[in-house]
């Protein structure tokens, strides 16, 4: 047989819903995971909420910095203009659903996007560039499978959505390789909605449950909104 096809969902940059768990880069080929080329990242979105925390100065619920870095958080154009936005200072206004109005640092916004691109320039006391982790992953590939796994990623979680993440990290990768690759990224499907990327971990648990697992060994929508978080401990 030929040599595996890589497939359009790789590597996939997967930052799961779960606050334990960093994200993954990971090459996958056929619909199947190359753990040998898979890479750990150390920094994630619970590190970007305590991040963000310490600057609003405390005081503010873990929903509201959420909320905060979901609707302003952004990822500078690189790393000069990222350095640039530091020095600037300035505050960005956020309004709480009661009406009351946060001046979120900008600078600490910025820092959310810089943090998951190269977690150092953000400072952290150390972690990997995230094209670095990218361009290692694709080394699981040989030859072709190489181009294929950098010209159809799949950016997935809710960092991934980030305002600037996606062109700030394509335009990394495009700077490291070869003129003759393009690296890109797969978008959702039509028929998903555009949600599905930003809960990918979730998304996949349960389309894997749905189709490997026999129907008995698996909860679907309605029994779990039936029975709750109770359902899951059941047998059969």
């Amino acid at each position: 047989m030929a040599a595996p096809k890589p497939s359009t969902r790789a590597p996939a940059l997967t930052r799961p819903p779960s606050p334990r768990l960093p994200p993954d880069v990971c090459p996958v080929f056929d619909g199947a995971a190359c753990h040998a080329g898979a890479r750990r990242l150390p920094y994630a979105g619970r590190d970007l909420d305590a991040q963000l925390s310490a600057a609003l100065g405390g005081g503010v619920s873990a929903a509201t910095v959420r909320a905060v870095k979901e609707a302003s958080a952004f990822a500078a154009e690189s790393a000069d203009a990222f350095a640039a936005a530091r020095l600037a200072g300035g505050t960005t206004p956020h309004v709480l659903p009661d009406g009351t109005a946060l001046q979120v640092p900008t600078a600490e916004l910025a820092r959310c996007g810089e943090a998951l691109l190269d977690p150092r320039a953000a400072g952290a006391s150390s972690g990997p560039r995230l094209a670095d982790e990218i361009l290692l992953a694709a080394k699981a590939g040989l030859g072709d499978q190489r181009r294929g796994l950098l010209e159809t990623m799949v950016l997935a979680g809710g960092g991934a959505g980030m305002r600037g993440f996606q062109a700030r990290l394509m335009a990394e990768l495009a700077a490291a390789v070869p003129a003759s690759l393009r690296p890109a990224v797969a978008h959702c499907p039509e028929y998903m909605h555009d949600s599905a990327l930003r809960y990918g971990a979730f998304t996949g648990g349960c389309i894997a449950a749905k189709t490997v697992f026999p129907q008995a060994q698996h909860v679907d929508r309605a029994r779990y909104h039936e029975a709750g978080p109770a359902c899951v401990r059941r047998s059969g």
